[in-house]
């Protein structure tokens, strides 16, 4: 998993012109939580992924995914399809 530098992702915020609270919210993360990783707090690997899969080129984000869905099938207890509402 790739792990996030807290100065490159205040760095990258800053360089886009977002505030803390407008970049986080695309990761469904409060500002403050936002605050928390880039002041150095340990980043959860769900938003690690999220942040993979929204700030890497496409070539990477395929290959996260790839291998998230590989993991996925390995854990996999649940039938397909069980988890999506009926429309």
């Amino acid at each position: 998993m790739t792990n996030f530098d807290s100065g490159a992702l205040r760095r990258y915020r800053f360089s886009r012109g977002m505030t803390q609270k407008e970049f986080w919210r695309i990761f469904g993360i409060t500002q403050s939580g936002g605050c928390r990783y880039e002041s150095g707090r340990d980043i959860p690997e769900p938003v690690q992924i999220l942040l993979g899969l929204v700030l890497s080129d496409e070539g990477e984000a395929q290959r996260l995914l790839g291998k998230l869905r590989a993991e996925a099938r390995e854990r996999r207890d649940i039938p397909r399809g069980e988890l999506h509402k009926e429309a």
